[in-house]
């Protein structure tokens, strides 16, 4: 759960409305005994008490266990039977996030004071700024598609091993923990180890692993730090993001090096051997150039679980284009739990003009771990993973390329002892533009060219070595008309050419959304949205397992 922590001081300026409260109460409990924390929790963006909170203590200097209390209708609470000391106090209720306060002194003759908490609301702000639902900046209460923001202060207050763990508290999503840093995350159900329903998105950039578009969350480069915040569209997304969305887009966007300077270093530990660490430095270079660097390290046990199917050595293999195979070794093919990662990101942001930016980013990130497929486990061993990438924005108009590169190591599936080698790319060139005609029309229109480039050596795609490339090309064009101050209605639509699908795909769009108030909104809407098969679906040529036989070759 998400926290913020502060350190214990009387709140005098809160808020005129909230003085008479906090005298009437501490009045009303001049005879309360020492060794008692009282006070109250309010909505920080509306000052309204919140009831049913969760307050707890615990003395910072002893063992003791914790004190709890809820609040009641009017927000107050009271924690009693308290000894002197410095006390940590938690606040913690769904919909907001979880505070902490430090070094709340406990005296032992008088009450100092009241706590005031101001919890922050979680999750939702109708006033945040989504650019996912619609390509291009908008409020999240006026987007036609249902969004879900989570800012940098949830995303910076929870140490996570993968980006995975904050869509947890996000609504309609299911995320399912593979390993102790690993996920698959859809929305709206119907998960699996492979699901690619749900696309993925950091800066604009898809961030599948090349050929096999699966999203392996822990092979994200960044860390917490770099997060600004995190986009959630529910619903088909195909008509401006093309195929693999049919159940919603999940954008994760970064800061920017000019609005976040200075160096921040995290370390942690915990069960499981578990030892963390990562950095971020970022500023400005000069008046128009910024960059930032990150990195981070992380070692840990993952959790037991074993596989009856595996046997307790495999003689590794590698499988030839020509359909014949060679074996590489003999080895011991007891389970390797030791998680390890490391990985290292960048950013330089240069400022061209006033309303011109060109940003270049690239990442690396390399890990060992146990990964689950739909042919049983496979044994990752130094798999590595990276990115670079270009973007350049002026005005309305915003043109990116990119690739993603993948190196799957020493990794070999444990059932069967088959190695994989994937060196595949996935290159990417990307136009969009919009325009207004006057005040209530505008247009957002683009063009999409992705290349997928297999390079598996025959271990993967085997015989299917040679023909196994894919383009694809989309077009879309999305328009707005702003009916009334209070309703809009959008309209889109999109063509896909898959260089092994028949015939090109068409994705449309419409949106009526009213808004007659300034935090409420109302939508009916109408998509349709498809997903086409991957490498693995057209290419796939692999040994699943070998039939018992006295040839181990065999």
């Amino acid at each position: 759960m998400s926290q913020e922590r502060e350190t214990f001081a009387v709140n005098r300026s809160t808020s005129s409305l909230l003085i008479i409260p906090v005298v009437a109460f501490l009045m009303g409990n001049q005879g309360a005994r020492a060794g008692n924390i009282l006070g109250f929790a309010v909505d920080s963006t509306s000052g309204a008490p919140i009831h049913g909170v969760t307050v707890s203590a615990k003395d910072a200097g002893t063992s003791s266990d914790w004190v709890r209390a809820a609040t009641d209708q009017d927000g107050h609470f009271e924690l009693t039977g308290l000894g002197e000391g410095q006390y940590t106090v938690v606040f913690s209720h769904v919909g907001f996030v979880t505070k902490v306060v430090d070094s709340c002194r406990v005296s032992g003759t008088a009450i100092s004071g009241a706590l005031v908490a101001e919890l922050v609301p979680a999750v939702i702000n109708v006033n945040a700024i989504s650019v996912t639902a619609s390509r291009r900046p908008e409020k999240v209460v006026e987007a036609p598609a249902s969004v879900a923001v989570l800012d940098s202060t949830c995303i910076q207050s929870k140490t996570t091993l993968s980006t995975a763990e904050h869509l947890k508290t996000l609504p309609a999503v299911d995320a399912v923990a593979t390993g102790i840093n690993s996920s698959s995350v859809v929305v709206r159900g119907f998960n699996n180890v492979f699901s690619t329903t749900l696309l993925s998105m950091i800066d604009n950039r898809l961030t599948h692993v090349p050929s096999l578009r699966v999203n392996a969350y822990q092979f994200v480069p960044i860390v917490n730090e770099d997060v600004d915040r995190i986009e959630l569209v529910l619903g088909p997304g195909s008509a401006l993001y093309g195929p693999n969305c049919t159940d919603g887009v999940m954008h994760i966007v970064t800061k920017s090096p000019f609005a976040s300077s200075g160096t921040l270093v995290s370390v942690a530990g915990g069960e499981r051997d578990f030892a963390f660490g990562s950095f971020r430095t970022s500023g400005r270079i000069s008046e128009n150039l910024a960059a930032r660097l990150s990195g981070q390290y992380y070692q840990a046990e993952d959790w037991k679980v074993f596989d009856p199917a595996e046997p307790d050595s495999v003689i590794l293999f590698r499988q030839t284009p020509d359909g014949n195979r060679y074996e590489a070794a003999a080895i011991d093919n007891a389970r390797d739990f030791e998680t390890e990662k490391i990985s290292f990101d960048g950013r330089l942001d240069w400022a061209v003009s006033d309303e011109a930016m060109i940003i270049t980013n690239a990442g690396f990130n390399r890990a060992s771990n146990i990964e689950l497929t739909d042919l049983g486990a496979a044994q990752a061993v130094d798999w590595s993973y990276g990115y670079g990438q270009v973007r350049f924005t002026y005005k309305d108009l915003f043109v990116q390329g990119f690739v993603n590169m993948s190196d799957a190591g020493d990794t070999y599936l444990r059932r069967s002892g088959a190695m994989i080698i994937d060196n595949s790319r996935f290159w990417v060139g990307q136009i969009q533009h919009a325009f207004r005609l006057g005040r209530r029309q505008s247009f957002t229109y683009g063009l999409d060219a992705y290349f997928t480039r297999p390079s598996t050596e025959g271990t993967l795609n085997g015989r299917n070595e040679d023909r196994d490339n894919i383009n694809e090309y989309g077009v879309y064009l999305q328009s707005e008309s702003r009916l009334t101050p209070w309703m809009k209605f959008v309209v889109a639509g999109r063509l896909d050419d898959h260089s092994l699908v028949e015939k090109p795909i068409f994705s449309p769009r419409a949106a009526l959304a009213f808004q007659p108030a300034p935090s409420h909104n109302f939508r009916i809407t109408y998509n349709r949205a498809y997903s086409t098969p991957g490498t693995p679906n057209f290419f796939l040529d692999i040994l699943s397992a070998s039939v018992p036989t006295d040839d181990p070759v065999l």
